[in-house]
């Protein structure tokens, strides 16, 4: 398939920098002027509109202002810990000061008696001066404070993050899944911890997927410098906030494949590191690499460790009754998709031929629907799913009821 190539000048001659991307919409090439980055533009080959990313230099500029709000916030979370410290300090020292005046003022204290005379006998100082209770209030408010801080960051965190995640695990599709978020460390603010914790039976990488999206859309109006995606406390993968607050964005409006497709080359490894490389080369064979890329990146993530236990939860001692057979010999399971029935599909099918040849029903991932304009009749694009138990699989997108792509990863 020949890509169309648009090319738009600013009129600034040889020295204009363009701005080369692929329509989200078709995948075909196009090329822009610097100066429309961040603008919306048509693509000459569906007519679809869509956003022009940001050039070189406004991508730097980006980054500049964001090291200097981050700068900004750093110095005023500094001043605000000086003022709470010495804040701190005064309430001590007018504390020692109260203490040293009453002291002065007091009579002395009798002798206690004996105690073998009575058995409500104060614990004596050296000197032979009663213990004080103004010592114990002390260790006992010094307590209190130990127990209130962590209860009060566990609420800003259960306010800010959980609160939300809760609302999007309620929804239907999505009881059975089950993901943690708080700050970095509870209190770095600039980085958002995204920890999975489990998954039940019957959910497929597309129901996690959408989990992951309907909690970006759900918090968009907040900014993170990073976002890391954990399972069970262990950190598999980074990505970029300013990119996670962008898939919050676009997640009621933007092209699903293209979100699945581009996905994992927006990841970083937890030391930093490019985790998948962008893909190159004709526009099948790119959309196959990013599928199975799209995979290898859960597999990598969860599902290599939930496929290698017992059971998505905890095993239980009986387990070779009680577990389904997908835990059990994968040998002795026959697959739901094979290649062969994958090479029999092809583009133009409908959802039930596909189940026809397959001879089991899709499960649901992403839905999306864009309405219509003038003459572009609504566009509603759907995904579904077939997943063996090895975690080899296939994903056919549907739109407008026709199949328009497909790929599989570790099908025999």
């Amino acid at each position: 398939m020949t890509a169309n190539i648009r090319r738009v000048c600013c009129g600034a001659g040889k020295g204009c920098d363009m701005i080369r991307y692929k329509c989200p919409c078709c995948g075909v090439k196009l090329e822009n002027a610097d100066d429309m980055g961040g603008k919306q533009d048509q693509c000459p080959h569906c007519d679809r509109s869509h956003t022009v990313p940001l050039s070189k230099a406004q991508k730097q500029a980006v980054a500049r202002a964001k090291k200097v709000k981050r700068q900004r916030q750093q110095r005023e979370r500094e001043e605000q810990k000086l003022a709470a410290n010495a804040e701190q300090l005064r309430i001590q020292k007018e504390a020692q000061r109260k203490e040293a005046e009453q002291q002065a003022s007091s009579p002395a204290a009798p002798s206690p008696p004996p105690l073998s005379q009575t058995e409500d006998a104060e614990p004596q100082e050296a000197g032979g001066q009663p213990r004080r209770h103004g010592r114990r209030m002390g260790i006992g408010s010094g307590i209190a404070a130990l127990v209130a801080i962590p209860l009060v960051v566990y609420a800003v965190n259960h306010f800010n993050l959980q609160s939300a995640m809760n609302d999007v695990l309620s929804r239907p599709g999505n009881t059975g899944i089950d993901v943690s978020v708080h700050y970095g460390g509870y209190l770095d603010g600039n980085t958002l911890v995204y920890d999975l914790k489990s998954v039940s039976e019957g959910h497929s990488m597309a129901d996690v997927f959408r989990v992951f999206l309907q909690f970006a859309e759900k918090i968009q109006s907040k900014e993170f410098d990073t976002v890391k995606l954990c399972f069970r406390g262990d950190e598999r993968f980074q990505i970029d906030g300013g990119y996670f607050q962008t898939l919050g964005r676009e997640f009621a409006h933007q092209n699903v494949i293209y979100t699945i497709r581009t996905f994992p080359e927006h990841l970083r490894t937890p030391g930093g590191l490019e985790a998948f490389p962008p893909r190159m080369g004709g526009w099948l064979y790119v959309m196959g690499k990013q599928m199975e890329d799209f995979t290898a990146f859960h597999r990598r993530w969860y599902v290599d460790d939930l496929g290698s236990s017992l059971e998505l939860g905890s095993p239980s001692p009986n387990y070779e009754e009680d577990v389904p057979s997908f835990s059990r010999s994968r040998a002795t399971v026959p697959p739901v998709v094979t290649y062969d029935e994958y090479a029999r599909i092809e583009d133009g099918m409908s959802y039930y031929e596909v189940v026809d040849i397959v001879g089991a029903a899709g499960k649901e991932g992403v839905r999306s629907h864009v309405d219509g304009q003038g003459v572009i009749p609504d566009i509603t694009t759907v995904s579904y799913s077939w997943q063996n138990e090895d975690g080899s699989n296939m994903i056919a997108m549907f739109q407008n009821g026709r199949l328009i792509t497909k790929a599989q990863a570790g099908l025999k």
